[in-house]
């Protein structure tokens, strides 16, 4: 299952990729995300970087193990997360324009066996609406750490 959105933020490019890399600012846009723990810690981030996405959804805690790839900044991002049912891989997707920063964000959907594949319809929509809530959390987190006023 495969799902795009964009969307223009009125901040410069270097800044709004912070927002993609930085944990603690991740915190502040990505509902439910408790923590992320690289595993090997003080090593340069880049492709190949590994991780652990700890979020809580629907009132459980759910720990995705994460790889980094595709680390080009200020323009691209790319993670693959795994969690016991399925596989999510995430990219981000960055240009300058007039008005801001062009923002995409990629994700495919993959089950991880046949009871997930049964569940795909079903998380495909889910997983639709969160991309629509989490790029406006995002879009509003960056604009106004810039001190803007957020628009309709």
């Amino acid at each position: 299952m495969h799902c795009a959105a964009s969307v223009t933020v009125r901040a410069p490019i270097d800044q709004v990729f912070g927002w993609l890399d930085e944990t603690d600012r991740l915190k502040q846009w990505v509902s439910g995300l408790e923590d992320v723990a690289f595993l090997k810690p003080g090593v340069p981030r880049g492709a190949g970087t590994r991780f652990l996405f700890r979020l809580r959804e629907r009132g459980r805690m759910t720990a995705y193990e994460g790889e980094v790839t595709a680390y080009r900044p200020p323009n691209e991002l790319a993670v693959r997360l795994s969690s016991a049912h399925f596989a999510l891989d995430v990219r981000y997707r960055l240009a300058s324009r007039d008005e801001g920063t062009w923002v995409e964000q990629t994700v495919v959907l993959g089950p991880l066996g046949w009871p997930s594949r049964l569940m795909l319809p079903l998380a495909g929509v889910w997983l639709r609406v969160q991309q629509a809530r989490q790029l406006a959390g995002f879009k509003a987190a960056v604009e106004r750490a810039a001190g803007l006023p957020r628009r309709a």
